[in-house]
């Protein structure tokens, strides 16, 4: 699932997330101009079928780095295309809701200091990215200050 997202849709959006020497995601994410027309459907159906952001965010505390890196890019994704947009209220709302149901902030801690030390530099800077998003929206910051991830 995390690949096909980021197949799907990064180089779409890849305009969008922040590169090394940016301003911090929280700060741009507002800014950024999601102008572009494109078919949004094939993300809407993700977040409609149950358990999916589930397995995403499962996918965080995988054995494998491979994996917790194509789930961080699927979660910026997803945290770019729906909370930094006004205009697509209603899958935000359900995207922020599903995120907190599946507990982010804990997963997202417990790779932190589970994997920290193994982390590649890759890793890291995706890391950072996905929490600045999801920095962006007021209802997943109080979910993340509860897991300490407000000064990451």
């Amino acid at each position: 699932m995390a690949w096909l997202i980021k197949h799907a849709y990064l180089n779409k959006i890849a305009y969008a997330l922040p590169r090394k020497g940016d301003a911090p995601a929280e700060q741009i994410a507002d800014k950024i101009p999601l102008t572009q027309d494109y078919d949004r459907s094939s993300l809407s159906e993700f977040l409609a079928n149950e358990g999916t952001v589930e397995a995403m965010v499962s996918m965080l505390t995988a054995q494998h780095l491979v994996m917790q890196n194509e789930a961080l890019i699927a979660l910026c994704i997803l945290s770019v295309v729906y909370l930094s947009k006004a205009g697509e209220a209603d899958q935000a709302q359900r995207l922020q809701d599903q995120l907190i149901q599946c507990n982010v902030g804990a997963k997202l801690a417990e790779l932190i200091s589970k994997s920290s030390d193994s982390m590649t530099k890759e890793i890291v800077e995706n890391l950072q990215n996905c929490i600045n998003l999801l920095k962006t929206s007021e209802k997943l910051v109080a979910h993340l200050e509860q897991h300490n991830l407000m000064s990451c």
